[in-house]
């Protein structure tokens, strides 16, 4: 479960034995959000370039996992909404039908910003309750931080190129803006095939930045841990990150 700061406490979670990324080793399995395509597919095809295909635990779309999520808002567990009633008619937690957020959002104007948080984001385009019960709650179970703090061109590039080529989310995303083409790997076609709605790795998503550092250590790269980073800069083409020691 993840809590949100603001009130009322505000909690995302999905079946028993589901976990987020900031939690020790078990069932932690990641959600692959429709708004989150392009990274969870470039995410994916890491796994394969790491050697871990064979630890990937797979979540169909069928399955009780991937069908139930729940938002635990003012001490009771709401269902997420689905299905056109809950377009037309109020679910709780929501005091509104949703169909009120996605008419928002196509009568909105586009953000003049180069970005935004993502709350912000948010905020203007599907109002302030979805904002502050659905997003924010996405936000601390996919990158376990707070929507009020993190980018959204950043987090959910897929939204941003929406609403700048479309002037609305929703009709982005229906015509496919700002998608390249998809990166490509066993693993993936087998994802499509299979139709995943979730997936981990067998001994926890930590498996992932192990390996990862595995490889750039075979690579002759040192990794530095421990270190406290105050800057990231992109200087004659090269990133250099600023510690508090130096660069």
């Amino acid at each position: 479960m993840y809590r949100a700061p603001q009130a009322p406490p505000v909690y995302g979670c999905g079946v028993p034995g589901e976990g987020g990324p900031g939690e020790g080793r078990g069932g932690r399995v990641r959600r692959w959000w429709s708004a989150l395509r392009s990274s969870s597919r470039g995410r994916g095809e890491q796994v394969s370039e790491l050697g871990l295909d064979s630890e990937v635990l797979p979540v169909r779309g069928d399955h009780p996992a991937a069908r139930n999520r729940f938002l635990y808002v003012g001490g009771a567990l709401h269902a997420l909404p689905a299905g056109l009633r809950a377009l037309l008619r109020p679910s709780p937690p929501f005091s509104k039908p949703l169909l009120w957020a996605g008419l928002r959002d196509l009568t909105a104007p586009a953000g003049r910003d180069p970005d935004e948080t993502v709350h912000s984001f948010a905020e203007r385009r599907l109002g302030p309750e979805v904002a502050a019960l659905a997003v924010d709650s996405l936000c601390r179970g996919v990158f376990a931080g707070s929507s009020r703090e993190l980018s959204v061109r950043s987090c959910f590039p897929s939204l941003f190129q929406a609403e700048q080529a479309h002037g609305s989310v929703l009709l982005g995303l229906l015509l496919g803006a700002g998608e390249g083409a998809p990166p490509d790997s066993a693993l993936l076609r087998q994802a499509r095939a299979e139709r995943w709605s979730q997936w981990s790795l067998r001994g926890g998503l930590e498996m992932l930045p192990q390996a990862l550092n595995a490889h750039l250590t075979r690579s002759g790269v040192t990794v530095l841990r421990g270190h406290p980073v105050c800057g990231l800069s992109l200087q004659a083409g090269r990133w250099k990150v600023g510690e508090a020691r130096g660069v």
